[in-house]
């Protein structure tokens, strides 16, 4: 039988923009029992839905839709390697495609033309690792253990959608260093669709630090890293940089100068304040002087807001736990987590850009982002120092809210016209 759900005007809206990439991407193959384009759906409602397992997921679809899918078709697909390819495709074509437009705004830090010129050809990404639970039928080490099962992910800063790296571990003990994985990704996974002329630069902890790699990547593909001083690194024969300190941007670095480590590869490093707390910070970076080291500084501080997309992802995504026990299964599962995130983010945007006023409808929660910051400026102005300029010019929200989640999974089957969800989303945000 043909698998046919559904739709509802919500998920209609939600899944729009992913339908005219679902006709380029790699390995397409007419399935007469699960489509393709229905296999994407199953796995986006599958993530934004509060289904705890793939059984409890398959036997709700098969009791709404009278479904004669079974549970082995279900897992089984979980196997394709075909699906999986398509699927990654999918998902990088949309992805690199979204990175493009961001790209051509270039409106990170609002319209000041020296950032534009500054940052105007740099994919700006924040990467880190992040660990799911084991499947229910992973198996067990020789100390009865699951182990965690790892990935790499990536944040563009620019328009906040993730993308998936690679898989970060097989749910054995030994746990791969993040840099290690980095290595034996092909450049075109890392630059992300990155046109010719174009630069990526990733924001990783101490995790990404390779400085002969840094070079190569730098030299050869024009790919940067921004990272932190390791405790214990030992760097020698400091020459500082010029920098303007009188330029706001600069607000808070003490020291922008040359360094080399052990082998004699040089590195740039920025000793910066943090105006909250007095603590100094150091940051090491292959860019060159022509970025400012109040933007690299800011920049570092940016690479938190990863973390934010994989409490999102956490806890109100409810993707806490490995899908399945096979490595193309667990792919498949970033890559499906990955499109809902975004898709989210997307059909969030539309929303609020649809307002009457102009303005965000969740007024509640921009009330708390303007509280905290009139707390920090506060807390920065009481010692005697004051917010660096990019801290002021970037206040792009860091996580769609879980009433706006708690909304879109209720309307994801609801026959409500497009117009009466959006005006109960509304009152939502109007009442609590």
């Amino acid at each position: 039988m043909v698998y046919l759900p559904k739709l509802s005007s919500v998920f209609s809206r939600f899944i729009a923009p992913l339908i005219p990439f679902q006709l380029s991407a790699k390995r397409q193959y007419t399935c007469h029992q699960v489509p393709d384009s229905e296999w994407i759906n199953a796995g986006l409602e599958r993530v934004i839905g509060d289904h705890r397992s793939g059984c409890a997921f398959i036997q709700d679809r098969v009791l709404r839709d009278s479904l004669q899918l079974s549970k082995n078709n279900y897992f089984e697909s979980f196997k394709s390697k075909r699906r999986h390819d398509h699927l990654a495709s999918l998902s990088q074509q949309f992805v690199c495609h979204h990175a493009q437009l961001a790209l051509k705004e270039n409106d990170l830090f609002g319209s000041d033309p020296g950032l534009k010129k500054a940052l105007g050809k740099f994919h700006l990404y924040a990467g880190d690792g992040h660990f799911h639970a084991a499947s229910s039928h992973d198996k067990r080490d020789d100390k009865n253990i699951k182990n965690a099962i790892g990935h790499l992910y990536a944040l563009n800063l620019r328009n906040q959608f993730l993308s998936h790296l690679a898989l970060g571990s097989d749910g054995t003990k030994k746990k791969p260093h993040d840099m290690g994985l980095l290595k034996k990704l092909d450049i075109q996974t890392l630059r992300q669709g990155a046109e010719k002329g174009q630069k990526v630069l990733y924001i990783w902890d101490r995790a990404g630090i390779d400085f002969a790699q840094w070079h190569q990547w730098k030299n050869q593909h024009a790919i940067y890293f921004l990272s932190r001083v390791k405790e214990n690194m030992k760097l020698e024969h400091p020459l500082a940089l010029d920098f303007d300190r009188k330029d706001p941007i600069n607000a808070g670095v003490i020291a922008d100068e040359m360094v080399s480590n052990s082998s004699g590869i040089m590195i740039r490093r920025v000793r910066y304040r943090i105006p909250e707390t007095g603590e100094v910070m150091e940051f090491l970076t292959n860019l060159g002087s022509n970025i400012s080291p109040g933007i690299i500084a800011q920049l570092y501080f940016m690479r938190w807001r990863i973390e934010k997309s994989f409490d999102e992802v956490k806890n109100k995504l409810y993707e806490t736990k490995a899908w399945a026990k096979s490595l193309n299964a667990k792919k498949m599962q970033a890559a499906f987590i990955v499109l809902a995130y975004n898709l989210s983010q997307l059909l969030n945007r539309e929303i609020e850009g649809n307002t009457p006023d102009g303005k965000p409808q969740d007024k509640a929660n921009e009330k708390k982002k303007a509280k905290r910051q009139g707390e920090l400026e506060k807390k920065v102005k009481a010692r005697g120092d004051s917010l660096p300029q990019l801290r002021k010019t970037y206040r792009e929200s860091s996580q769609l809210s879980v009433k706006f989640y708690r909304w879109l999974r209720k309307h994801l089957h609801d026959p409500a016209p497009w117009a009466l969800a959006q005006s109960r989303l509304a009152t939502l945000y109007a009442n609590f």
